[in-house]
């Protein structure tokens, strides 16, 4: 995996194909990294570079179109073999790993209150308690992300919330269980500014408070830079470059990189023609 040994989570020429009409596309090219303890990895890339299906591999979500084809996955210091969905039991994701989608509509059940989702998470991971101690549990993990008046909170449905509230739970159901990873895949996509901060401090808070590894999969490369230590540059399903934040955005590499950040350079220069922000510019601050 790397000179510096094992680490928590890491995949050796981890390979991934989708096959759509019968054709066969290289999603994912050998990519070989490792997240150590604690540490907060970002992978950053156009859409389309391979970013999220590095993600979704790791955890056994691939979509049906999609195969691994190669590679071998360390997860808590142990290898497996990549199957063709991907790696990680069921059991583990939640438990072990905790997982932050982009769309908290799809993450969430729509006709369920908040509290039933939180029971049958527990029941997923085979943990057992009360009907009580799991609401109390509940409350907690919903006041941990900030949201008023938590217990009432568990009364509703996701439609009842807004979109920055119901990412907030999402990271809640993630995190609750305490797991040593979590995987962030575009976590604040279609939220304001505010809420964007707030969900990205909540990670960050969490990573730091419990020594939790984080891997966040973005196409914001000023975000991967404030959030993560370290980067994993990616274009056409390969890793193109790779280092610290610091040696990445002050002596990059790689063609691609600096392209990156060049563009983020152009959009931060100032405002837009029209006298907008752009989105990019107030997230770099």
């Amino acid at each position: 995996m790397s000179a510096d040994g094992p680490g928590l989570l890491g995949a050796e020429a981890l390979s991934v194909e989708y096959t759509t009409g019968g054709v066969r596309v290289v999603a994912v090219d050998r990519v070989t990294f490792t997240l150590k303890p604690g540490e907060r990895l970002g992978i950053v890339g156009e859409s389309g570079s391979g970013k999220s299906t590095v993600a979704r591999a790791v955890l056994g979500t691939l979509p049906p179109a999609a195969q691994v084809t190669s590679g071998v996955l360390q997860v808590g210091g142990r290898s497996i073999e990549a199957t063709a969905r991907g790696g990680v039991s069921r059991d583990a994701r939640g438990a072990e790993i905790g997982f932050v989608p982009q769309n908290p509509f799809g993450a969430l059940n729509p006709i369920l209150t908040l509290e039933k989702q939180f029971r049958n998470a527990l029941r997923a991971h085979r943990r057992r308690a009360t009907r009580a101690e799991a609401r109390e549990l509940a409350v907690r993990a919903m006041a941990g992300v900030g949201l008023a008046k938590p217990a009432m909170l568990l009364r509703a449905r996701p439609h009842e919330l807004s979109g920055g509230m119901k990412q907030r739970v999402v990271v809640a159901l993630a995190t609750w269980l305490s797991p040593s990873l979590v995987i962030a895949d575009e976590p604040t996509t279609g939220l304001d500014l505010i809420n964007q901060r707030l969900i990205m401090d909540l990670l960050r808070k969490g990573a730091s408070d419990e020594g939790r590894s984080l891997l966040l999969v973005t196409h914001d490369l000023p975000m991967a830079a404030e959030y993560c230590a370290r980067l994993l540059v990616m274009r056409a399903g390969r890793v193109v470059e790779e280092g610290s934040v610091n040696s990445i955005l002050s002596n990059p590499k790689h063609e691609y990189t600096r392209q990156l950040i060049h563009s983020v350079a152009m959009l931060e220069s100032g405002r837009l023609e029209d006298g907008t922000e752009s989105s990019m510019d107030g997230a770099a601050r």
